[in-house]
């Protein structure tokens, strides 16, 4: 998650809500921007708009303008654009950032479904390029401007720059009010966090807030791992639970057919004889649950790897290894919960058997 995604910028700076004003890194000297390790820097205008198109609702989103110093770094990836603009990503931001009436929105406005920080898809807007999109001023709702999808950002890169993005002209003829949004590549050999802790420092008092790219992605997949974690505890839960209850109907059972034991002992069969007919019904139950159980398992690794995996690059891999681990797990945790009752149940005697008759 996250690789190709982030251009080649390093930190992001963010407002925590109040007005930012990040101008003052213009006025920095080049033995300044050395000296902090930042290779360049570039700022964008931040506002808010209201959003429209097709048949969707309307909504508020974040509106972004972008100046070409963006691109001189590189700009984030497009999942799809209008191949009429460009024959690649670089080329349809040229055109984005040249044209006023172009403008690249984030996964959430051009899908129709999407899927951010490993979540399950949800329904997007479905304005996907060569769309138009209305787009009004908040403070100014009576005035529209029609703009035309160029392109959609990769899923990833819509966690970094959502909303709709426009050129800087285009921006401030869209709307009124702004604020400040930072990015930074800096120097291969630098410290990353010492360098985002020197500007949080420098910067904290305009509400600034540094994050490091690969730090906010490294917390994504800690929280999906540990997510995946969480499910397979619930899943192991459901084989003791089921287990146990396969133990507590294999007793009833039992309890239940003393009787027809007891018959059965009369006419020569042998205790030993008895659990085995036993156990081969009790495995029978076990084996149809256990396939029932890996087939479902299968499928759900299947879709997991179709909707998160597959878009990163990877081939399909089946852990054989922890398959047949559960499996045997599983053969062995009903044996382990019935063996006891099948073997005290099937040493009934016909004499104790028809006593309770």
């Amino acid at each position: 998650m996250g690789e190709n995604s982030r251009g080649e910028y390093d930190l992001i700076m963010t407002s925590s809500g109040q007005e930012m004003d990040l101008s003052s890194l213009f006025d920095w000297s080049g033995d300044d921007l050395e000296r902090n390790g930042i290779e360049s820097f570039t700022i964008m205008d931040v506002g808010l708009c209201i959003i429209r198109g097709n048949d969707a609702n309307s909504t508020y989103s974040s509106l972004k303008g972008v100046p070409l110093s963006f691109l001189e770094v590189g700009a984030l990836p497009l999942s799809e654009w209008d191949s009429s603009l460009g024959d690649s990503a670089a080329d349809v931001w040229a055109e984005v950032l040249s044209n006023p009436n172009l403008a690249i929105v984030d996964a959430s406005i051009g899908m129709e479904s999407y899927s951010l920080l490993g979540s399950l898809p949800a329904e997007g807007k479905g304005l996907s390029p060569g769309s138009t999109i209305e787009i009004r001023d908040p403070l100014r709702p009576m005035i529209q401007t029609n703009l035309r999808v160029a392109g959609v950002l990769t899923e990833d890169a819509s966690l970094l720059l959502s909303g709709v993005l426009v050129s800087s002209d285009a921006f401030f003829s869209l709307v009124e009010s702004s604020n400040s949004m930072g990015w930074i590549a800096l120097s291969e050999e630098v410290d990353v966090s010492a360098v985002a802790s020197n500007l949080q420092l420098e910067f904290g008092y305009e509400g600034a807030n540094v994050l490091v790219v690969d730090e906010l992605f490294d917390q994504i997949r800690i929280i999906l791992v540990s997510l995946l974690g969480l499910l397979r505890a619930f899943l192991a839960l459901g084989l003791f639970i089921g287990v146990s209850g396969l133990a507590v109907v294999t007793a009833r059972s039992i309890n239940e057919r003393k009787q027809q034991i007891g018959v059965i002992r009369a006419i020569g069969m042998q205790s030993k004889q008895v659990a085995n007919s036993i156990l081969i019904e009790v495995g029978w139950i076990s084996g149809v649950g256990i396939i029932n159980g890996f087939l479902a398992g299968l499928a759900f690794h299947y879709l997991l790897f179709k909707t998160y995996i597959e878009n990163e690059g990877a081939s399909f891999v089946v852990p054989w290894i922890e398959f047949i681990f559960i499996i045997l797990l599983s053969l062995f945790m009903t044996l382990f919960a019935v063996l006891p009752t099948v073997k005290n149940g099937s040493a009934v005697s016909p004499n104790q058997a028809m006593r309770h008759y």
